[in-house]
């Protein structure tokens, strides 16, 4: 299990760098490219966390992949982390500095889970309800969960917005529980 204390020290770390050098959007595209290659190419993930493997020869590898489409100073970053064995951290990173890299330009990822699939429009009039409510640009982020019935939940960091059938009967059987927990003590 990844710890998020580590997390939040190599992106802090990275972000504070990216910010220095005014090339965060770079460094943001650039930890995408990463993460999306080593998620389509299992064979590279296992690579760089393998704990035998050099980090030079690791290192070598990505050179040999990415070319110059690396940012200088992401590659930078993945070399410490290699030597000090965080690969593994690599994903959890890139999506934390994304979320600051947003936060700093007053966007935020809004998770949406619909029990159905929601046409363009609906998605634009959700983002610009999101964006009201929340006071900076929302993206919408979808996916289709058919086991919440109807309805929608929507999730903004740690806060969860439960608007679904499935939520609404989870809620009722609750309280159907207490009251009958009430009723039996009297």
């Amino acid at each position: 299990m990844l710890s998020g204390t580590v997390t939040r020290r190599y992106t802090q770390g990275l972000y504070a760098a990216a910010k220095d050098e005014k090339t965060i959007t770079a460094v943001d595209v650039s930890l995408h490219l990463l993460v999306q290659t080593m998620q389509e190419i299992p064979r590279l993930r296992t690579l760089l966390e393998h704990p035998v493997i050099h980090p030079a020869a690791k290192l070598n590898v990505l050179r040999n992949v990415f070319g110059a489409h690396l940012h200088p100073l992401v590659e930078r970053f993945v070399a410490v982390a290699l030597e000090r064995k965080r690969a593994p951290y690599l994903g959890a990173v890139a999506t934390e500095f994304h979320r600051q890299a947003d936060a700093a330009k007053g966007r935020t990822e809004v998770l949406v889970e619909s029990a159905l699939p929601l046409t363009p429009a609906q998605v634009q009039r959700l983002a610009e309800q999101l964006s009201k409510v929340l006071q900076q640009q929302a993206t919408p982020i979808i996916t289709v969960q058919p086991e919440l019935i109807a309805g929608f939940r929507v999730r903004v960091g740690n806060r969860v917005m439960d608007a679904t059938v499935r939520g609404a009967l989870k809620q009722f059987e609750a309280r159907l529980a207490a009251r009958g927990a009430e009723e039996g003590t009297h």
